[in-house]
């Protein structure tokens, strides 16, 4: 988003009822969901936690846990493909991932 100013921004976030914040760290942990899927069994916990900037990897799988339900390394063995890829489509209702 860019030509917003700051009380814009922050305006349009109070009126969803989220944070800045929060809408960063979801935005993180999605991207590094993406790429634990995209690598499978070659994805590394900690590499994957710091390039998306969580301060270590115990943090990201609180984080992971707490949105998804299960740790990274359980999320891959029962969702990823182990060729490396992802072969399914997933979405996530409530916290919990479901296989569509």
């Amino acid at each position: 988003m860019t030509g917003v100013s700051l009380r814009t921004l922050q305006r349009s976030f109070a009126e969803s009822n989220d944070s800045i914040m929060e809408f960063v760290r979801r935005s993180r942990l999605q991207r590094a969901h993406d790429d634990l899927i995209k690598l499978g069994s070659a994805a590394r916990v900690s590499e994957i936690a710091a390039r998306w900037h969580f301060s270590d990897a115990s943090h990201f799988i609180r984080n992971f846990r707490s949105t998804y339900g299960v740790g990274p390394a359980a999320y891959l063995r029962a969702y990823g493909n182990p060729d490396g890829g992802a072969q399914v489509s997933m979405h996530h209702e409530g916290g919990a991932p479901v296989r569509v």
